[in-house]
């Protein structure tokens, strides 16, 4: 499990400000939910100390532009990140 200034750290490394080309979700089922997704290569998923911090990362990256993939107050404690089928820039 992962704190909220953790995965925020974490994301920022993977993204590199990029972050309209990037999707970010939060799901109870990881593996379901990558699979419904229909496996996505660029995926990355850290399990936050709860969902209540798994929420607070994902409203932390959608204002900064990142897209959310499903609800945006779904329940669940994986957040995770997937590069958009439609990056602006490579």
């Amino acid at each position: 499990m992962a704190s909220v200034a953790i995965i925020i750290q974490q994301i920022e490394t993977t993204v590199r400000r990029k972050y309209a080309d990037w999707l970010i979700g939060v799901t109870v089922d990881s593996a379901e939910r990558k699979a419904e997704l229909g496996n996505p290569l660029n995926w990355v998923q850290w399990q936050a100390d709860s969902p209540e911090d798994a929420l607070n990362v994902l409203r932390h990256f959608s204002v900064l532009g990142m897209q959310p993939s499903g609800s945006t107050t779904a329940a669940g404690d994986v957040v995770y990140i997937l590069l958009s089928d439609n990056p602006s820039s490579r």
